[in-house]
């Protein structure tokens, strides 16, 4: 065959394994493709007071409640992208939560991530569906174009794509900015993999050039962590597998070598630096400006960690992802040994199936993958050992910028190489000679019999000891919660409930493991499966051919896949998809002058975004000021992760933040004087009267050296707060020319207020501070009457300009210079990579994966084959 028609078949194959794996995910998802359904946890919100009467009929729990993150932080944070780019505007503030905060910047909200941008096209309600097909097709497809350029045939190929594309991981992180880099992991990997092996200059730059437009676009997922493991990834794949080559002799040029191993790789992470610079550049900016950087900084380095033992037991998860609790069945429970209270932190799974033939693939090297089953072991390792925190590998963790992330998230890297393996194990009991398959069977059937022997085993052992144990453990979990709730400053539920929580957690322990249970024990039966299909296939050999039994092995390994995440991502009906309630209803008039908040967690932040409120608090992503400041206000807490929440709202240092409306459930928590109250039923709305606006005047002015001696000022006379200005005299903030006066005549009014500029109409008989109760953030520009003027920070955490008397046009306009010089880089890496494709496409080149057997035979020999196509 001529390489044009060699090219057509290989583009061929592609087109009909991308339109299996789209056919297998819209199987997946037809639960979510309805018009009336969403694919999202936003159930979990009938769980709180403002939304119980809006529940929907017959409510009595979330579908899954662990899926907390995506219903109350990147749902309202997707729905503020959207509305904003399809209104024309690009939000890189968010001025609804926690009196604002950096949007862009943040990274989580994956603001300019490409299927994002795609989807403003599509009704809001849609894109979580199709964003998940697409985000999960471009996994699966990449992991095959990848096994075709190992050299593996469509079906061992199609085997690891489906592998990876329904694996734990990704299924469990679907909802989550993780899944939007970890699916470009694939191509990536295989762009190093073309790299290292690419025999001419113009071919490295073909494959630099895709390298750095993948590693850009995967910056702007939204996960900064997994695209440090990613990179790390890709740096270790890269050396092991130039290693490799350099010892088979493909490379002999010592010159050639150097440059491949240290030039061309550094060239293409450069690139995609570069590309990525506009999600970059503001994201390095706002890192030291965050709370959560100080609190990661603050740990201290721990050169053996103790509880990688408790990791090793969760080494079973790989064949049995269920053992430790699963949240979306009906009586979850969580593991006594408290390490895997977090499902998805632990998973470990891509299938029974896909394990079995990763373990095969392992144990029966043919010669011609022998090289790479070695470098992913080898990167498969390292990074389970990373995550499970083993010695000597957890070591790696402890350095000084790789500390910053989670470990435990390295389990996608594991999770890949075990798919991969299984695609080069499925071949080799596919398509080797029979010999070398015959073996493959064998080593098969008995990891089969041992995955098996082990689900009985945990069948036998739970139902004999859980029942004695039982007592023990609920008292074990009764006095740590104890323990806890006196610890709380603002518990959020009684300690009742909290009692009542753990005897459903030990019926749902009992529950899980009684052998009716399929889910618990459906490895058992897909372990069973494929040892029946190989059985069949020795015994009838001639009945059973390569190609009937490589199609039921890839349909076993779809529905062990399929079964167990089908339900994880639950769908919730459109009417009860963030509805609006009375509370809400009566909210959404504060206006741009004022505020509201919710306490306790009566309405968890930041679904107010959906609904356009203004509010003191914030799930996460709080800037060092603002954190520090919310510290001071009395009866706070810190829930979650770097938010707060408050059990009143009567302190001064809330109530100056524009505070209007407070929303609770406990009467007692708002009925206090000069408040309107009205009754919702599940909630009181308190209206403050004569509350003050988000922009005031002070005459009184303060100036501190730092930020210790304005809280220690803020936290003795908080009531001060009405009538003094604070200013940080800290480098350009020095505010010399304040004029100190006595208290004078002011009327202030916020007349506009968008994702980027505020505007003011400001009129006073004295020279002062208009004080804009928004947070401070480098990058904002204040101008009074179109004059450039300087932005104070003041009172901690807040901005503020000095204006002369009269009346006065004040705005105040986000322009930060990071987003500008990231955008310019961006633009300068993406003319570069066209230059370099033009360039090496004026060579004969081949398409992407249209080398593949030639390069796979360069690479490792070739593998001669039952099975052909």
């Amino acid at each position: 065959m001529n390489s044009m028609g060699h090219w057509v078949d290989k583009i061929q194959d592609q087109l009909l394994a991308a339109g299996i794996l789209l056919a297998i995910l819209l199987v997946f998802f037809a639960r979510a493709l309805p018009p009336d359904k969403v694919l999202s946890p936003a159930d979990l919100i009938f769980t709180t007071p403002v939304f119980a009467e809006a529940a929907p009929a017959g409510f009595k729990m979330p579908g899954n409640q662990l899926l907390f993150d995506q219903a109350y932080q990147f749902t309202p944070w997707r729905y503020l992208a959207w509305r904003s780019l399809r209104e024309g505007v690009l939000p890189l503030w968010n001025p609804y939560s926690s009196c604002g905060t950096p949007f862009l910047a943040t990274m989580q909200s994956a603001l300019l991530y490409p299927i994002n941008l795609l989807l403003v096209l599509v009704p809001f309600e849609s894109t979580f569906v199709w964003s998940a097909i697409i985000r999960l097709w471009i996994a699966g497809l990449s992991t095959y174009v990848l096994s075709a350029y190992y050299g593996l045939h469509k079906l061992p190929s199609l085997i690891a794509a489906v592998s990876f594309m329904l694996c734990g991981f990704l299924i469990v992180w679907l909802g989550h900015p993780h899944t939007n880099v970890a699916v470009w992991l694939p191509s990536i990997i295989l762009c190093a993999e073309g790299l290292v092996r690419a025999d001419g200059s113009r071919k490295s730059a073909r494959w630099i050039a895709l390298s750095g437009i993948l590693i850009g676009i995967q910056f702007t997922g939204g996960h900064i962590e997994t695209s440090a493991d990613i990179l790390i990834t890709y740096a270790t794949y890269y050396l092991i597998r130039w290693y490799q080559l350099r010892r088979e002799g493909s490379v002999r040029n010592c010159r050639r070598a150097t440059r491949q191993l240290i030039l061309y790789p550094t060239c293409s992470v450069l690139l995609g630096v570069a590309i990525g610079a506009v999600q970059l550049i503001p994201f390095l900016e706002w890192l030291p400006n965050s709370a959560i950087f100080g609190e990661r900084m603050s740990a201290g380095v721990a050169f053996f960690d103790p509880t990688f033992i408790l990791h090793v037991f969760s080494l079973p998860l790989m064949a049995y992802p269920n053992i430790y609790n699963n949240p979306t069945w009906a009586y979850p429970y969580w593991s006594f040994l408290f390490l895997w209270s977090n499902y998805n932190e632990m998973i470990l799974y891509a299938g029974t199936i896909s394990l079995i033939l990763a373990f095969a693939a392992m144990a029966r090297r043919q010669a011609c993958f022998v090289s790479l089953v070695n470098a992913w072991v080898i990167v498969s390792l390292l990074s389970l050992g990373r995550a499970c925190r083993f010695p000597i590998a957890d070591l790696l963790n402890q350095l000084p910028v790789v500390r910053l992330g989670m470990p435990e998230r390295l389990r996608l890297i594991f999770s890949f190489g075990v798919c991969v393996l299984a695609g080069i194990g499925a071949q080799q009991l596919l398509c080797a000679e029979d010999t070398s398959r015959s073996a493959a069977r064998s080593t098969v059937m008995r990891l089969s019999a041992a995955i098996t022997a082990l689900g009985f085993a945990i069948m036998i052992a739970a139902n004999s000891l859980i029942p004695y144990a039982s007592d023990g453990i609920l008292d074990q979990i009764k006095q740590r919660i104890e323990r806890v709730y006196l610890s709380e400053r603002i518990p959020t539920q009684t300690l009742q409930h909290y009692l009542d929580e753990a005897q459903k957690m030990i019926l749902g322990m009992r529950t899980a493991f009684e052998p009716s249970n399929v889910a618990m024990y459906e490895p058992i039966v897909w372990a069973s499966a494929l040892a029946l299909l190989l059985f069949l296939c020795s015994r009838y050999p001639r009945g059973l051919r390569s190609n009937l039994a490589g199609g039921v092995l890839f349909l076993l390994v779809c529905a062990d896949l399929i079964s167990f995440g089908m339900m994880y991502n639950p769908t919730v009906a459109r009417e009860h998809f963030f509805p609006r309630t009375p509370v809400t209803l009566a909210l959404e008039d504060t206006g741009l002058n004022y505020r509201a908040t919710f306490l306790d967690m009566d309405l968890i932040a930041d679904a107010h975004l959906m609904y356009g409120i203004y509010e003191v608090r914030g799930m996460d992503f709080l800037a060092k000021w603002y954190r520090r400041y919310l510290g001071l206000v009395p009866g706070h807490v810190p829930w979650p992760g770097y938010g707060y929440a408050f059990a009143s709202a009567d302190s001064p240092l809330l109530r100056a933040l524009g505070l209007r409306y407070v929303v609770a459930s406990r009467a007692k928590a708002i009925e206090k004087k000069g408040l309107e109250l009205n009754d919702y039923g599940t909630c009181l709305v308190g209206k403050i009267l004569n509350g003050r606006k988000r922009a005031s005047t002070a005459y009184s002015v303060d100036k501190v050296r730092n930020d210790d001696e304005a809280v220690k000022k803020l936290g003795k006379n908080p009531e001060k707060i009405y009538s003094e200005v604070l200013i940080i005299a800290d480098g350009e903030n020095a505010a010399d020319d304040v004029k100190q006066e006595g208290s004078g005549f002011e009327a202030v009014d916020v007349i506009y207020s968008s994702t980027d500029e505020v505007r003011i109409k400001a009129r006073t008989d004295r020279s002062g501070h208009l004080i804009l109760w928004d947070t401070y953030y480098p990058g904002w520009k204040a101008y009074v009457d179109g004059t450039e003027g300087r932005i104070y920070r003041a009172n901690l955490a807040f901005r503020s300009v000095h204006l002369e008397p009269g009346e006065h046009d004040v705005r105040f306009v986000f322009k930060p210079m990071s987003f500008y010089l990231g955008l310019f880089l961006s633009c300068v890496g993406i003319a570069v990579s066209m230059v370099l494709i033009s360039w090496s496409s004026r060579t004969v080149g081949h398409a992407l994966a249209g080398s593949a057997v030639r390069t796979a035979a360069t690479a490792n020999g070739s593998c001669r084959c039952s099975m052909k196509g």
